[in-house]
This record gives structure tokens, C-alpha cells and sequence, in this order.
């Protein structure tokens, strides 16, 4: 059973599934093309936010603490002693990896459990794709393996970006989806259902909600804020569980990167599951907000142009907590200064309503930005690709498919009231002041 550390609410996933855990429904898992390689509950609607963002700080605490692999020593024995996980049984979770081997020839003897057919794992026939990885940056590698960072450098295992982006556009971020009112509610993302527009659009084979053309800027940030701290916990923190099933391409990656009929990919993966807990702490100490951030990516193999690759993406993200209310921060409890009814036009708010719900808004972005600046993706673009400044491939790849024309963090973000274009908004006037 998993156990995490200083979990509240503590939750009990089911290991009979990857991912989500606490989940019965099999999540969306979008694969992608790999970038340039190196040459080498509903929400209370919102009241005013008091301004006394700059006493806050915040905790992070990362649940990396050596442990023992489903076949290594117990807790207590030295690290010396790990061994090298080299079988992994489809639909295990095999709980604080180490050292591993994936897609070795020795793990090749999995079968579909309805057909009893052995899957397809051909591209490691010649055992030319099996990858030794110590999930562990905090211990000194051992057995052949390198750490996340290293394997990423060298271009072993590749990410790429723009599916990393549309998989917080069209599922974690989605008015629709399931972790849309838990970010909102626990992790500071502005409640963007007021900004709704008529029409969708298709982001990585989902339908997903049209905002208005400023909203959608913001979405975008708030969309690397996220992906930030999660590739920061993908090089910095261990993983709490792997898992091997099986794995089905998705349509369009199918139509993009295999062509019709083409079978040329592994029918199983591997699933890692990393846990981050972050407190926030008023100054006084008489409040704070404690959340655990699950991100969950799968590593695959397939041939694109006659090559195998070795890529990884991230499957889902969300807040850890059964209970919605639970998870609620207590800077963001209501969310908006007026309770109207979602469906009524955001620009349909008298002057003085919604001046105050941008300014609420507008201290919740920026603070979010201000907050979350430490797990600049910026920064882990820089540790993964240490050209990526200077090398035109590089820089013309990030821009088209992250929307980066910057690696300075502060104008990248840039402020709420940039964005949105506030400038054209008068002051309340006294009366409007005292209405409110």
C-alpha cells in the first residue's frame, strides 16, 4: 500500500492502476515528437484579497527521503545494498524506485492479459533501447545508471514541449475536466469560467472551452507556472512509485508521428508518480495551506523516421485530496468579490464590481507568479539544454512551441495588469467606494 509522508488528507490510491491513483477511470496520456536533440466542489465565489501577500512565504518540501525499491533492502539497510530493478511485473507499483532498467530484453515476456499475445516490445530486440536510470539525484549512480538530468542532456530520453504544454491546455486547465476547480481551489489558478466564449477548439484530440483572447494569455502562464514545477520535481525529487502496464497510442499521435497501420512502438510503458508537498505559512504562523502536487509521467519507446526514441510526458497533475474543501487555500476562499451567475457576461459587472474583482485577480496572478518564480521552467530549460539561449534551433523551437520569446522569468510573466491591458480602467469614485 503507498504511503506518503506527512500526507493530510492521507490518501489510499489503487494500485491497480498507474494513474491516477486515486482514480478508476483510465487517464488521457498524450505522447509527442521529441524536441532538437544536443549535438552531444465548487468554489465560494470572490471576496476582496487582503494585501499582505509580501509577509507570506512559502515551504517547499521535497518527499525525496531514501527508501527501499519493491526488491531492494529494507528502510534501514545501507544504500550500498540497493540492487538494480530489472523485472518489473505488468500492473505492480513497485513503491520508491532507484536504481532501474527499463526496457531491457530481460523484461520482454509480457503478455496481454485478454489474448494472452505476447506485446510488442520490437524495439528492443536488440536490447539497443533498454535505459539503466537512477531516479534518485540525491545518491551517487551505481549499476550503469544516470540520473533524470543526464539521461535528458544527452538526449537518451527526450521531452517534447508542445505536448507538455497542450496536455495542461486541454485537461488539467479545462473548465470541463476533473482538476480544473481543484487548482482553483488549492493551488491558486484563477477561476476562468466568467471569461468563457462561444465555440471550442481542439488541443491534442479534446475538445476544450474558448476564453476571451486575454484570459487564454493568462492560461498560458498559468500553464508554465505548472509545467515549471513539474519538470523541476522530474530532475530535483525521487519518485514515490513506478509501474509497467500497457500502452496504447493515442489517435493522433498514430496519424502524426507513426502514419497509418504502423505498429512500430512498445505496447507497454512505465509510469513514475512524483509527490510534492508545499506549505504556505503566514509570518505569524496562525495560518497556513499544506497541498501534496501529484504529477505523473509515462516513458515509451517507438520508431520515428526509422529511429527508436525513448520520449516522456506527463499524463495528468492535480492537487492530492478527497475532499475539495479540504484542499481550499485560505488566501484564495472566495474566489470572486461578486456573487453572479456564471453564465452573466464578465463585462456585463457594473464599474465598481468589477474593478474590485481585477484587483482580487490581479493579486492572485501576481502573487502566483512572484510565488511559483523558483521553479522557473526557464531554469530547467537551461539545466536540460545549456545552449538553449544561443542556439538558434533551440530558441525558435521554444518560442513556436512553448510561446517563449524570453529566458528572463520576470518578462516572460510580465505583470496581470500587462496582460490583461487594465490601464484603460478609472479609479472608484467616493461613492462608489463607500457602496462597496
Amino acid at each position: 500500500m503507498y504511503t506518503g509522508i506527512n500526507r493530510n488528507p492521507p490518501v489510499r490510491p489503487n494500485f491497480n492502476t498507474a494513474q491516477p491513483l486515486r482514480r478508476n477511470v483510465q487517464p488521457v496520456a498524450p505522447t509527442f515528437l521529441p524536441p532538437p536533440i544536443r549535438s552531444s466542489g465548487r468554489v465560494t465565489p470572490i471576496q476582496r484579497i487582503r494585501r499582505n501577500f509580501s509577509n507570506l512565504r512559502i515551504i517547499d518540501r521535497f518527499t525525496s527521503g531514501i527508501q527501499a525499491t519493491s526488491s531492494g533492502p529494507e528502510p534501514d539497510q545501507p544504500i550500498e545494498v540497493q540492487k538494480l530493478q530489472k523485472i518489473f511485473t505488468l500492473g505492480k507499483i513497485y513503491e520508491n524506485p532507484t536504481f532501474c532498467r527499463l526496457f531491457s530484453d530481460t523484461d520482454n515476456q509480457d503478455k496481454d492479459p485478454n489474448t494472452n499475445k505476447k506485446l510488442q516490445n520490437h524495439v528492443t530486440t536488440d536490447n539497443t533501447g533498454k535505459h539503466s536510470i537512477n531516479f534518485d539525484p540525491n545518491v551517487e549512480n551505481k549499476h550503469g545508471c544516470e540520473k533524470m538530468l543526464e539521461l535528458l542532456k544527452s538526449g537518451e530520453i527526450t521531452l517534447h514541449f508542445d505536448s507538455l504544454i497542450g496536455i495542461w491546455l486541454s485537461k488539467m486547465l479545462e473548465l470541463k475536466g476533473d482538476h480544473f476547480l481543484e487548482f482553483v481551489t488549492a493551488v491558486g489558478l484563477l477561476d476562468f469560467r466568467p471569461y468563457k466564449v462561444e465555440g471550442t477548439k481542439i488541443i491534442l484530440d479534446e475538445q476544450v472551452s474558448n476564453l476571451t483572447d486575454k484570459m487564454e494569455k493568462i492560461k498560458d502562464k498559468y500553464t508554465l507556472i505548472y509545467l515549471g514545477l513539474c519538470l523541476h520535481m522530474l530532475i530535483n525529487d525521487k519518485p514515490t512509485s513506478i509501474v509497467k502496464k500497457r500502452y496504447r497510442v493515442q489517435e493522433y499521435l498514430r496519424r502524426v508521428l507513426l502514419g497509418p497501420g504502423n505498429k512500430n512502438y512498445n505496447e507497454v510503458m512505465y509510469s513514475i508518480v512524483y509527490d510534492r508537498d508545499l506549505q504556505f505559512f503566514s509570518t505569524d504562523g496562525q495560518r497556513n495551506h499544506t497541498v501534496t502536487i501529484r504529477c505523473v509521467f509515462d516513458i515509451f519507446r517507438f520508431f520515428y523516421l526509422d529511429q527508436p526514441r525513448t520520449s516522456m510526458n506527463i499524463s495528468s497533475c492535480y492537487p492530492l485530496g478527497w475532499n475539495r474543501t479540504k484542499l481550499q487555500w485560505f488566501l484564495w476562499k472566495n474566489e470572486f468579490v461578486v456573487n453572479f451567475p456564471l453564465s452573466r457576461l464578465i463585462d456585463r459587472l457594473t464599474h465598481g464590481q468589477r474593478l474590485r474583482q481585477q484587483e482580487a485577480e490581479q493579486e492572485k496572478f501576481d502573487y502566483m507568479v512572484g510565488l511559483f518564480k523558483k521553479f522557473s521552467i526557464l531554469d530547467t530549460l537551461k539545466k536540460i539544454y545549456p545552449d538553449c539561449e544561443t542556439t538558434p534551433r533551440f530558441t525558435q523551437y521554444f518560442k513556436q512551441h512553448l510561446k517563449i520569446d524570453t529566458f528572463n522569468y520576470d518578462r516572460l510573466m510580465k505583470s496581470y495588469a500587462e496582460i490583461m491591458e487594465l490601464n484603460t480602467w478609472p479609479p472608484l469614485s467616493e461613492d462608489e467606494e463607500n457602496q462597496s
